[in-house]
């Protein structure tokens, strides 16, 4: 009986020993709230949890926190990055590099990694880095071990997003006038991630009369409506960003967008016109081709008819009362009521 009571006892001691060598092994948690520290903050439906081109180019900082639990004293933290976990050797060589390495405590540490960083090992943010579609890269957070390298006790990783390819450039068409504004008509794209579509414009010294004239290079698809700007004067070049001093001058949301407003123009200026296609975190490609117009004052029956007083919409109906309609209104229902009487003298 004596026996088992002790054999009971040590059962129970070996288990408590074994539960506290556990709760005070060295172990690391990375908490998937992680932020991007990038100098403009970006909507909530534009993954702002993922990198950017702009944020690989500025080198935004992606700062994480971690709950660390240590026996006691300090031991270097180490973070590589591949497209995997790198605790095994051989992906660590092929695959991994280096992001961080820092002597932490069980104080719960931030740790920063610069973005630029965690898209490719030489901080490249080119269009080589990545696919057309988001990817991924799988930090490893892990203690360093007697070896130098990575251990895999009480290590833990994170996946976080980066998509630094924008868009191909669009198609564009035609530039229909309209007062202070141009319509722009290009071929949507195809792309999975395209998110919208941005205008950016620029005055030209070209005159009305060579719009009009037509009297430009039209290669490429563009010139039903003005001109190809092969002919504009312009610094603007398709297949590059839009120059500094381009201006933009409107938006059309939507990935099958086809048609969009390009707005804040002065009539009787000629401009050089370019679209952009924008992804899904705000990425902006290159300029589509290039075309010249200009916006003018366009009358039509219906503006004629309102400008005179009418209240829009067409018909009888639509002739409500309003201040200025006075004498516009009045003479309607004048010529109403002497055709009613006349008609009411010509019955039998």
């Amino acid at each position: 009986m004596l026996w088992n009571k002790f054999g009971v006892w040590a059962l129970a001691m070996g288990a408590a020993a074994s539960w506290s060598t556990s709760a005070l092994a060295d172990t690391i948690n990375v908490l998937e709230t992680y932020t991007i520290e990038r100098s403009e903050e970006r909507n909530s439906d534009e993954e702002p949890q993922t990198i950017s081109l702009k944020d690989c180019e500025e080198n935004a900082d992606v700062v994480f926190s971690t709950i660390i639990t240590q026996e006691s004293g300090t031991r270097p933290l180490v973070v590589w990055v591949g497209p995997e976990s790198c605790l095994d050797l051989e992906t660590r060589k092929e695959l991994c590099h280096p992001a961080y390495a820092q002597e932490v405590g069980a104080n719960n540490p931030t740790v920063t990694i610069p973005s630029a960083l965690i898209v490719s090992e030489d901080e490249s943010c080119g269009t080589e880095a990545a696919s057309s579609t988001s990817v991924s890269a799988t930090l490893t957070f892990a203690f360093e071990g007697d070896n130098g390298q990575p251990d895999s006790k009480g290590s833990d990783t994170i996946v976080i997003g980066y998509d630094v390819r924008p868009p191909e450039p669009p198609n564009l068409t035609e530039l229909g006038q309209g007062d202070g504004q141009l319509s722009a008509i290009w071929d949507p794209l195809e792309g999975e991630d395209v998110q919208g579509y941005k205008f950016y414009c620029q005055s030209s010294a070209t005159t009305q009369e060579e719009v009009d004239a037509g009297d430009f290079d039209q290669r490429g698809a563009g010139g039903q409506g003005g001109a190809d700007a092969g002919g504009c004067a312009t610094s603007m070049i398709p297949g590059e960003p839009p120059p500094e001093d381009a201006i933009f001058c409107g938006e059309q949301p939507g990935k099958t967008a086809g048609r969009g407003t390009v707005e804040g123009l002065t009539n009787d200026q000629v401009y050089t016109v370019g679209v952009v296609a924008t992804d899904l975190v705000g990425n902006e490609g290159v300029l589509s081709n290039l075309l010249c117009q200009y916006p003018k004052e366009v009358t039509d029956f219906y503006e004629a008819y309102t400008r005179a007083g009418g209240n829009g919409g067409g018909g009888f109906c639509a002739l409500g009362h309003r201040r200025g309609a006075t004498a516009w209104s009045s003479l309607v229902l004048l010529g109403l009521a002497l055709r009613w009487a006349r008609r009411r003298r010509q019955r039998p």
